[in-house]
């Protein structure tokens, strides 16, 4: 089973403000991908669940590409920590980042990483 995770890396400006990110993008060929605790705000509630944890594991490939990021998407802002609690509201980084992370999805780089890695003619990538 295949499955792609990207990691996010900002560029700041001397002031502080992000003005571009570099996307990694990884696929994996894992049976089972770990998990680890991340707190999210459910309807204003506090809830604790899962989500996926590359960290332990070995990409079959990683490629990588730049984005700038748009003047009205900049931000001085920096990301709220979610790995204790959900207590403090997102924020402008937050909102910014969801709009940056839809803009890139469709990235060439994601299709090509997917397409070299998948079976073709009844045999495995």
């Amino acid at each position: 089973m295949l499955s792609m995770n990207s990691t996010y890396t900002f560029s700041r400006r001397a002031d502080g403000t992000t003005h571009a990110v570099s996307i990694e993008v990884s696929i994996y060929k894992e049976s089972t991908v770990p998990t680890k605790k991340h707190w999210v705000r459910d309807d204003g509630v506090p809830t604790e669940i899962d989500i996926p944890d590359y960290s332990s594991l070995t990409p079959l490939e990683t490629m990588q590409f730049s984005y700038t990021i748009p003047l009205d998407l900049q931000t001085s802002a920096t990301e709220v920590d979610r790995s204790s609690n959900a207590d403090t509201l997102l924020g402008d980084f937050e909102k910014n980042f969801w709009v940056i992370k839809n803009n890139t999805k469709d990235d060439a780089t994601y299709t090509s990483l997917w397409d070299k890695y998948q079976p073709t003619h009844g045999s495995v990538g």
